[in-house]
């Protein structure tokens, strides 16, 4: 997304590639800490369904974005695949 700092006489640099960097390593250091405190027994694979859950909840109002909905896709991707409901 263009910020017009060249139209308004400021040279700033682009920091979208390392914005992008940094989320997507929050997100995977997140999901390991997650799995790591189910592995020892601290979290529930039900407490971890809510989570993701209520991380849905979160992103509903940027549905409408290309990184909203890619990571609406991501978070529901694992609950069906690494946390699914047990019958």
């Amino acid at each position: 997304m263009p910020d017009n700092s060249e139209a308004r006489g400021v040279n700033l640099p682009d920091y979208s590639d390392t914005a992008a960097a940094m989320a997507l390593a929050g997100g995977v250091i997140t999901l390991e800490m997650v799995e790591a405190l189910h592995n020892k027994g601290v979290l529930t694979e039900d407490e971890i369904r809510k989570i993701l859950s209520r991380a849905l909840s979160f992103l509903v109002p940027f549905l409408g974005t290309p990184n909203g909905a890619g990571a609406m896709r991501f978070i529901s991707s694992l609950i069906e695949t690494r946390f699914p409901p047990r019958s």
